[in-house]
């Protein structure tokens, strides 16, 4: 009966040998019972250095002083790994080891006390998944970047940059929103070239194009973060001024004005000079329909040039 046994058990060692897995027992002691030859390929360790019979607590301590859990006190290392054992937890992990393996580590306590590790090495899959991972990445970068693409086209004008009318009319609403809630004023300003189609006329259509470019790079260069440039179409602009007096916005579009006119303008063909006429209005909380504040600018705007242009014009209070 004794042959038997045994031979029964030498079978069951030669198929646990044979594994794939690492495969570590231990006794409910912390007594090694049987520790596999792939166990000790996965961590570089000869036959005698993991016998029957060894401490569990060695073992881990032996491999702790080799690095085999990267930088640490090994003490502390040893501890950590002693405690799923002592409080009998079921646990699986990935680890990647020094020579840059991966291995899945899982332990499974045993009714009779006793303890299971098992080690796969799961390389090839962790690869993978990074890639994958990465790909889905790049992917989501490159999805995120082609709706931030398909925002800016469906929100700016494709010539200047500048806002267009959609989403001037998006901002302009939730400004107005703030302006009643708090009780905070903002003003609007439409500004127009002057004498625009004289330019297109004399210089080409690609000249009046390099102008209104240019000066939208300026608007936005001189105004504040919290302001914004639209085009309404052709050389007609608006100017929205978030939390600002009409007072503080007629400084703020004079000097607009006046760099424009000061500076000469670079086309591909030639260097000439543009004035620009403003009209200006303010919110009030009387005001009905925020298009009303347009309207005022726009009146403005008109006043502005038939008393003779490169002037900023206010709306009356």
């Amino acid at each position: 009966m004794g042959d038997a046994n045994a031979h029964r058990l030498g079978v069951v060692e030669e198929a646990l040998s044979g594994i794939s897995q690492g495969l570590l027992i231990a006794t409910a002691d912390a007594v090694v019972a049987f520790a596999n030859d792939r166990y000790r390929r996965f961590f570089g360790l000869r036959p005698d250095e993991v016998q029957v019979g060894d401490s569990l607590e060695s073992v881990l301590m032996l491999l702790a002083r080799r690095g085999a859990y990267g930088a640490g006190v090994p003490e502390e290392q040893v501890k950590d790994r002693m405690l799923p054992f002592e409080n009998r937890e079921t646990y699986t992990l990935d680890r990647e080891m020094n020579d840059g393996r991966s291995l899945n580590i899982t332990g499974t306590p045993l009714e009779s006390g006793g303890y299971v590790y098992t080690f796969t090495d799961v390389t090839e899959r962790v690869r993978r998944n990074d890639h994958l991972q990465k790909v889905v990445e790049e992917r989501t970068s490159a999805l995120r970047e082609a709706i931030e693409r398909l925002h800016q086209l469906a929100t700016s004008d494709s010539l200047t940059g500048a806002e267009n009318r959609r989403r001037f009319d998006e901002r302009h609403l939730e400004v107005e929103a703030r302006a009643r809630r708090y009780g905070i004023p903002y003003s609007l300003a439409i500004l127009d070239i002057d004498h625009f189609k004289t330019v297109n006329d004399t210089y080409g259509h690609q000249a009046g194009d390099d102008v209104l470019v240019e000066l939208v790079r300026r608007l936005k260069e001189r105004i504040r973060e919290t302001d914004s440039v639209a085009r309404f179409g052709g050389e007609e602009f608006v100017l929205l001024f978030p939390d600002t007096t009409l007072t503080e916005a007629e400084i703020l579009t004079e000097g607009l004005r006046q760099i424009v006119a000061a500076q000469s303008f670079m086309t591909s063909e030639t260097s000439l000079r543009i004035t620009i006429s403003i009209g200006v209005a303010q919110w009030r909380a009387t005001v009905e329909d925020r298009d009303q504040v347009v309207q005022a600018a726009d009146a403005a705007l008109y006043e502005a040039k038939q008393a003779g242009r490169n002037r900023v014009a206010t709306a009356a209070e």
